[in-house]
C-alpha cells in the first residue's frame, strides 16, 4: 500500500481540536511542559536468498513480551515521545538529484492490530499521533530521505503498532514493518 505523499495541516493548541481537513474534531489534550523522551527506530532492507527485500528493525533491541521481535517502544508515563526513524545505507535525501539512493523511507501508519493497515483507530491515536481515521500520521518531519521523525503526544495508556514503509527508488516497490508502541499515558 503506497502511504499519502500529500501534507495535510493541524491546528492543535490549547486544549485543542486537531482538525485535518476532511475530518472529524477530536478533543485532544495538549502535552504542555512534560518531559520529552527520544527514541531512536533503526531499519535496514535485507535481501533474501530469493532476492525478496524486506525491512527489518536493527534497534531498538528486543521487545520485552516477546523477544522474537524488535522495534517495540514504551512511552513513560507523563512523557511525550519524539520517534526517529533511520535507515541505515539510506544514501542520501531524496530520490531526485546525482545520489545513489536506493531506498527512501515513504510514511508511518499506526493499527490497533498487527499486520492491519485498512482498519481504523481510536480517538486517542488520531490525537496522539496525529493520524487520519485510517491511521496515516500526517504530517511525519523529513518525509522522503533516510529518516523520519514522529511525535507522540501519549495523552492515553494503550498499545498500538506502527507500520513504517520504505520505497525503492529504483522500482517503486513498497515494503515495510510494523512494530508497537506502549503507550503509558
Amino acid at each position: 500500500m503506497i502511504l499519502r505523499s500529500s501534507i495535510i495541516s493541524m491546528t492543535c493548541l490549547g486544549l485543542i481540536s486537531c482538525v485535518p481537513m476532511g475530518h472529524m474534531t477530536e478533543s485532544c489534550a495538549e502535552p504542555g511542559s512534560r518531559a520529552k523522551a527520544q527514541f531512536q527506530v533503526r531499519l535496514e532492507v535485507f535481501d533474501d536468498s530469493l532476492g525478496n527485500h524486506h525491512l527489518i528493525v536493527v534497534e531498538p533491541p528486543q521487545c520485552t513480551y516477546n523477544p522474537t521481535e524488535k522495534g517495540c517502544i514504551t512511552v513513560p508515563n507523563g512523557k511525550v515521545g519524539d520517534i526517529t526513524f533511520h535507515l541505515k545505507d539510506g544514501r542520501g535525501q531524496n530520490c531526485h538529484g546525482t545520489g545513489t539512493v536506493k531506498w527512501q523511507l515513504q510514511g508511518v501508519q499506526m493499527s490497533m492490530h498487527a499486520k492491519d493497515t485498512g482498519g481504523t483507530v481510536t480517538d486517542a491515536v488520531k490525537c496522539d499521533f496525529g493520524t487520519d481515521d485510517q491511521g496515516h500520521v500526517l504530517s511525519p518531519q523529513f518525509p522522503g530521505g533516510p529518516r523520519m521523525k514522529i511525535e507522540d503526544r501519549n495523552n492515553e495508556a494503550y498499545e498500538v503498532y506502527y507500520t513504517v514503509s520504505a520505497v525503492s527508488c529504483d522500482t517503486g516497490e513498497v515494503i515495510s514493518t510494523d512494530p508497537w508502541i506502549e503507550n503509558k499515558g
